[in-house]
């Protein structure tokens, strides 16, 4: 019995991490919030997320970007490549 509560412990703090990168309510890879600043020339937005009130940056395309303005609430589903987090969907 100490053995599986040990395990079980060990696999939350490994699973943990991965899942603090999306609003813990709307799936992995997911975060919603309001747009604070968009960089047309970086091709970055950045998002004060709902759940933790933090700023998050996500490289978005430029077709992406053209009809987002600041103050938007939206959804953004991402992938992340390498350190950065890649926007795959917007909704507003």
């Amino acid at each position: 019995m100490k053995q599986r509560i040990g395990l079980v412990i060990f696999l939350f703090f490994l699973i943990a991490p991965a899942l603090s990168l999306a609003c813990s309510n709307l799936g992995t890879n997911t975060h919603a919030g309001i747009i604070e600043q968009i960089d047309s020339k970086a091709g970055t937005l950045a998002l004060v997320d709902a759940e933790t009130g933090k700023s998050i940056t996500f490289l978005v395309s430029p077709n992406l970007l053209a009809s987002l303005k600041p103050n938007n609430r939206v959804m953004i589903n991402f992938k992340v490549d390498g350190k950065a987090l890649v926007a795959e969907k917007i909704q507003i």
